[in-house]
């Protein structure tokens, strides 16, 4: 905690609920001090987002940081967590500090849902391309959809060996259950698309159906 360029306190506090908890009992002394109270945080994975919710809650101006961006710690030949500290405080009270965009909770868990539905779609593509693999190694073909029920009979007839059917079992029953965790995303990703103005603005558009939408305005 610094006023102009003096250091009024100094202290420790972890990042959970009761660290959070005793931050905010600190800074409560100082909101009716005359100066204004800013906070700046460095975006560190998601282990920023409780602090920066919590202060931004209680009232404080608070700033995430880009760490790659501020440059007078991302260079800094000696780092530690209080010398970062240090810094940032000195850059934000000069409000030098390299924001991060910050979108509000609604927009933030949106994404989150995003990113685990292009995630399950990822790790079913790589399930796929596995089975594909051992079917290369016996130079099979299926003229069709694959993973279609007509093609997933196919699939069993095949004579494979006994470690190649174990594998390929194993893949199909991960692409069964990563098929309905989409199922599942999907339904919720569409009941929150609905009522979005923006979402059903694009749904207007030829091809774009509302998890493209639910991608573009995210």
């Amino acid at each position: 905690l610094k006023k102009d360029s003096q250091v009024l306190e100094s202290f420790v506090v972890s990042n959970d609920e009761s660290g959070i908890a005793t931050l905010l009992q600190r800074l409560e002394r100082y909101k009716n001090n005359t100066f204004s109270i800013k906070a700046a945080i460095e975006s560190t994975g998601n282990l920023w987002i409780n602090m920066y919710e919590a202060l931004e809650r209680n009232g404080i101006d608070i700033t995430l940081a880009n760490p790659l961006k501020t440059k007078a710690i991302a260079e800094a030949k000696i780092k530690s967590d209080k010398i970062d500290a240090a810094v940032l405080a000195d850059l934000a009270r000069a409000d030098l500090v390299s924001r991060c965009y910050v979108p509000d909770r609604s927009i933030r868990e949106m994404r989150s849902l995003v990113r685990h539905r292009i995630g399950l779609a990822q790790r079913g593509t790589q399930l796929k391309n596995k089975v594909y693999n051992i079917l290369d190694k016996y130079t099979l073909r299926y003229d069709g959809r694959l993973f279609s029920d007509t093609g997933l009979r196919w699939l069993d007839s095949q004579n494979l060996s006994t470690i190649d059917r174990q594998l390929v079992n194993s893949y199909l029953k991960e692409i069964s259950t990563i098929t309905e965790l989409i199922g599942d995303v999907e339904k919720q990703m569409a009941s929150i698309a609905i009522a979005d103005e923006k979402v059903d603005l694009l749904l207007g558009f030829t091809g774009i159906d509302y998890y493209g939408a639910l991608l573009l305005i995210n």
